[in-house]
């Protein structure tokens, strides 16, 4: 966002070469994918004098999208491509090493850096860190009220690798890929975390009252099998094949969510 001087215009020529000289700046940034403002219209056309009259032909929900004379504001857009919180924080701060040089060229207007990305990005970059440590606690005590319940300890210690195994195992994906932990990939996790916890307080109970029944362990486990498998199966089939539906979402958070929430299930299924 640039503010010019309250002596100039939104078209004026100082203020039109600030935003062009702050765009050609910009394009040094290599995450950009395109900047988009006046100067970009003027540089398009070949008579500069006709931008004031471009402007004023323009529907007005258009128009101030761009420019807001009454605040003597000009908004400059910045595309970027689908990043998570830390690679958008590493943008920005990549833009405001390139922002001194201009302000030094143009000292009477004003450069601000806005923008819903940047300010998702900057609450994210400390909301997903507590999320993420929130999933680990989550995790921990979840498998010790598993130990308490069935009051064994051998119980707890077998039911962490089926429920940690896929957290750490798509962790580890989405790092390796470059991804990132985001607001949609900690939900996920932990939404998979929970329906791995009941497939797993499935089997142990199960478990329990076979060998209660005065079953072998190795009888014990395969009637488990026998009667859980089936229902654990296609309870995490049917949940998979819902959640699939919005890997054809068009917003990245919501196909995020579904992909990460189908591979959780997935591997969570594997690991029981």
């Amino acid at each position: 966002m640039v503010q010019y001087p309250p002596n100039l215009t939104a078209t004026s020529a100082r203020t039109v070469d600030a935003l062009d000289d702050l765009q050609k700046t910009l394009t040094s940034v290599a995450s950009l994918r395109g900047i988009w403002s006046a100067a970009l219209f003027r540089n398009s056309i070949e008579d500069s004098s006709r931008l004031e009259q471009m402007f004023n032909e323009m529907p007005p929900h258009v128009s101030k999208r761009i420019i807001h004379e009454a605040e003597h504001l000009h908004l400059m857009t910045l595309f970027l491509p689908n990043l998570d919180s830390v690679s958008i924080m590493r943008v920005v701060n990549d833009i405001r090493s390139e922002l001194p040089a201009v302000e030094g060229r143009h000292q009477d207007f004003e450069f601000t850096i806005t923008g819903l990305s940047l300010v998702s990005a900057e609450h994210a970059t400390k909301t997903v860190p507590a999320l993420h440590l929130s999933m680990w606690m989550a995790m921990v005590i979840v498998l010790v009220f598993i130990g308490i319940f069935f009051r064994s300890f051998e119980s707890a210690c077998f039911a962490v690798i089926p429920n940690a195994l896929p957290i750490v195992a798509i962790g580890a994906g989405l790092n390796i890929s470059g991804l990132g932990l985001s607001y949609a990939s900690v939900v996920a996790l932990t939404i998979a975390f929970g329906v791995g916890v009941d497939d797993t307080i499935h089997f142990l109970a199960r478990y329990r009252a076979q060998r209660e029944a005065g079953q072998s362990a190795e009888i014990a486990v395969q009637r488990t099998i026998r009667f859980i498998g089936p229902i654990v199966i296609t309870t995490s089939v049917v949940l998979a094949l819902g959640l699939s539906v919005t890997a054809l979402a068009q917003m990245p958070y919501t196909r995020t969510f579904g992909v990460l929430c189908c591979l959780t299930l997935v591997v969570a299924l594997l690991a029981d």
